[in-house]
C-alpha cells in the first residue's frame, strides 16, 4: 500500500512540474476536435446522404446501404477518422508522459511528429486490431475521458433494458461484461506499447500487452481505483462548496437567485471539466509509469519556461471573459426552465414495477404513478382478434413454447404471464381499451406485425378503436412505415407514428402526427428538426433520472419509460417553486 501512494503521489508531481504542457495539449485535442474531426464527420454523413439521394439512415434502410460501395467507403473513413483522433490523443498524453519520467528533453511538436510516423500502421489490416482494442478498452477508460469523441459510445439502453427483464438475459449481460472487463483489462497497454517503442506494429503491442505480468496489472487496477475514490471525494467537497453561497441566497435573497444560479452552474461545469481532464492526465502517467517500470524516478524540469509569463496572463483575462459570457447565457437558459414541461409520461408496456407488462395490473399501477399514456404492443391472432404481447414465443413470459400467431385469442387470454413474483393474464386489446376508457389513460399501441395477419388486419384495428369512440383518443405507432401509411390512408383521423431505433441525417417531410425515437439517437439537431415539422416527439425507453431530466429539458412531447412514477417526479421539479440549486445539479449530471 505504501508503494501505491508512493506512485500516486509521483503522478501528480509530474502534472504539476509540466502543468503548461497539459494546458497546451487539452486545448489542442478539444479545438482539433470542435473544429475539424466532429465537422468533418458531420460534412462526409451529410455529403454522402446527398449523393445516395436519400434523407436518412435508418434500421429500415441500413442493410441495404451496407452493400452499397460508396456508403461503406465513408463510413471507413469515419472509422478511420475516430480511430486517428482516439491515437493522437491517447497517444499525445502517452509520450508527454513518457517523456516527463524519463527526464528526455522533447518539444510538442517532435512528438506529433513521432505520432505521424506511425500513422502507416492505420493503412493496413492491422487497423481491425486497433478498433478491437478501442472497443475492448475504451468502456473500462470511458468515465475519465468525458470530452473525447468517443465519450457516447456504449451498448444503446434499449438492449439492456430488453436483456434486464429475463433472468437468463440478465445472467448473459453479467457474464458479458465480466468478459469484456477481463479481456479489456489484459489489452490496457497495447496503445502505450504501440505509441512509445517506434518500430512495434498493432499485433506485437497487443502480444506485449497480453503477456504482461498479472500482479502489476493489480497494481495498476488499485492504483486506478485509488484515485477514482480521491477524484470522487475532491468533487463531491469542491461541488458542495461550490454550492453553498447559491443555497444562502436562494432563501435569504430570492431576488438574485437566478443571477448566483447562472455563476454557480459555469463554474461548477468549468471546475468538472478540470476534474475530469486532470484525471485523464493521471490516467497517462500511471498507465507509463507501470507499464515501463519507471516508479522509481522523480519528475525532471526539461523546461525553464515560467508558467506566469507564458501563460497565466492570457489564461486568466480568456478565463474570466468567457466565464462572465457563459454565465449571461446560463441565465436565459435557466429563465426558461421556470415551468413544468408539457410532456406527457407514457408508461412502456405499463408499469412494470408493479404490474407483469402489457397486462392490466401494470395499466392500473400506471395510472396510479401519474403517467398519461400507457405503450402497449399488440399482435392479430390466429382467428383474426388482437393481443396485447410482445414477443413472437411465450417462452420469456410464460415459459412455453408456442407461437402468438398460431393461438386462438381464447387460447392466449388464459396463459398466465409472469415477472418474479408478479402474474397476471394476457389480456386482449379490446380489454385494454374498456379499461383505459375506465381509467381516463390514453393508450400508445405499437402494432408488431408478424407475417400472418389477414389483409384486413389494419381495417379491423380500426373499427375496434372506433367502436369504442377512441380513434381520436390514443395513438398507433409501427417500425413498419408500411404499416403507419396504410393506417393513415384508412383513416386520416388517427394518430400515426413511426418507431426508429436507428435515425441519421434530417427528417423529410413524413405523413405522420408524431415520431417515436431510440433516446441514443434523440440529438439536439433532430429534436429541434421533429419540432420544426410540427409532429410530436416521443422518445424511447428513458429510464435514468439525468436522462429524463435531458429531454424534459428539451421539451419533448413523450417520454416513454420503465419508471413513469419518476419520470412524473423529474417533470414536477422543473417547476418553478423548484430551487434552483436542484435544477444546477441536474444539470451537472445531465453533462457529466
Amino acid at each position: 500500500m505504501e508503494r501505491i501512494f508512493r506512485i500516486t503521489r509521483l503522478v501528480f508531481r509530474n502534472i504539476y512540474t509540466y502543468r503548461v504542457d497539459y494546458i497546451r495539449v487539452f486545448l489542442a485535442i478539444r479545438l482539433f476536435q470542435l473544429l475539424i474531426a466532429l465537422p468533418l464527420i458531420s460534412l462526409l454523413v451529410t455529403a454522402t446522404l446527398h449523393l445516395l439521394k436519400i434523407d436518412s439512415i435508418t434500421e429500415e434502410n441500413i442493410v441495404q446501404l451496407l452493400a452499397h460501395p460508396l456508403f461503406l467507403v465513408v463510413l471507413t473513413l469515419i472509422i478511420l477518422i475516430v480511430l486517428l483522433f482516439i491515437y493522437y490523443e491517447m497517444g499525445m498524453l502517452i509520450l508527454l508522459a513518457y517523456h516527463q519520467q524519463r527526464g528526455i528533453s522533447y518539444t510538442l511538436e517532435q512528438l506529433w511528429r513521432r505520432l505521424n510516423q506511425k500513422v502507416v500502421y492505420f493503412i493496413s489490416f492491422e487497423t481491425g486490431l486497433l478498433f478491437l482494442y478501442l472497443v475492448l478498452v475504451l468502456p473500462l477508460i470511458s468515465s475519465i475521458l468525458p470530452s473525447a469523441i468517443t465519450q457516447n459510445l456504449s451498448i444503446p439502453a434499449f438492449i439492456v433494458d430488453e436483456l434486464m427483464t429475463s433472468t437468463r438475459g440478465r445472467l448473459l449481460y453479467i457474464i458479458g461484461m465480466a468478459l469484456l472487463f477481463v479481456i479489456g483489462l489484459r489489452f490496457i497497454l497495447t496503445m502505450p506499447y504501440f505509441t512509445v517503442y517506434q518500430w512495434t506494429t498493432i499485433s506485437q503491442a497487443v502480444k506485449m500487452s497480453w503477456r504482461f505480468s498479472k500482479r502489476r496489472l493489480f497494481e495498476l487496477v488499485a492504483m486506478l481505483g485509488l484515485i477514482l475514490v480521491l477524484h470522487i471525494s475532491l468533487t463531491v467537497i469542491l461541488l458542495t462548496l461550490t454550492f453553498i453561497p447559491l443555497f444562502v441566497i436562494e432563501r435569504v435573497m430570492p431576488a438574485w437567485a437566478l443571477v448566483t444560479a447562472a455563476f454557480t452552474l459555469t463554474f461548477a461545469q468549468g471546475l468538472l471539466l478540470f476534474l475530469f481532464t486532470l484525471l485523464q492526465a493521471v490516467f497517462s502517467q500511471l498507465v507509463v509509469l507501470v507499464a515501463f517500470r519507471l516508479t522509481h524516478q522523480p519528475p525532471v524540469k526539461l523546461h525553464n519556461e515560467s508558467f506566469r509569463e507564458t501563460i497565466m496572463h492570457w489564461t486568466i483575462i480568456c478565463t474570466i471573459f468567457v466565464y462572465f459570457l457563459i454565465s449571461a447565457v446560463q441565465i436565459i437558459n435557466l429563465e426558461k426552465t421556470l415551468y413544468e414541461p408539457t410532456t406527457k409520461i407514457i408508461a412502456h408496456r405499463g408499469f412494470m414495477e408493479q404490474g407483469v407488462e402489457n397486462t392490466m395490473s401494470s395499466l392500473v399501477a400506471s395510472a396510479e404513478a401519474g403517467a398519461e399514456m400507457v405503450e402497449i404492443d399488440i399482435q392479430q391472432t390466429k382467428d383474426g382478434q388482437f393481443v396485447v404481447f410482445h414477443d413472437a414465443t411465450l417462452s420469456r413470459m410464460a415459459g412455453r413454447k408456442e407461437v402468438v400467431s398460431e393461438m386462438t385469442l381464447e387460447e392466449l387470454t388464459n396463459v398466465t404471464v409472469r415477472a418474479g413474483k408478479l402474474s397476471d393474464k394476457i389480456p386482449s386489446l379490446e380489454e385494454m381499451l374498456q379499461k383505459s376508457e375506465e381509467l381516463k389513460i390514453q393508450l400508445l399501441i405499437e402494432v408488431k406485425p408478424h407475417g400472418r395477419e389477414t389483409a384486413d388486419y389494419l381495417a379491423r384495428l380500426i373499427a375496434l378503436l372506433e367502436k369504442y369512440d377512441a380513434l381520436e383518443t390514443h395513438y398507433v405507432q409501427s417500425l413498419d412505415s408500411s404499416v403507419i401509411w396504410q393506417l393513415n390512408e384508412l383513416e386520416p383521423r388517427l394518430k400515426v407514428g413511426l418507431v426508429f431505433a436507428l435515425y441519421i441525417g434530417r427528417i423529410p417531410p413524413i405523413e405522420a402526427d408524431f415520431i417515436a425515437m431510440q433516446q441514443d439517437v434523440a440529438s439536439g439537431r433532430l429534436m429541434e428538426q421533429v419540432k420544426n415539422s410540427e409532429m410530436e416527439l416521443f422518445v424511447w425507453t428513458v429510464n435514468t433520472e439525468r436522462d429524463m431530466q435531458y429531454f424534459l429539458e428539451h421539451g419533448v412531447d413523450g417520454l416513454i419509460t420503465n419508471h413513469p412514477d419518476k419520470a412524473a417526479s423529474s417533470r414536477t421539479m422543473l417547476s418553478n417553486e423548484t430551487y434552483f440549486l436542484k435544477r444546477i445539479y441536474n444539470k451537472l449530471t445531465i453533462l457529466f
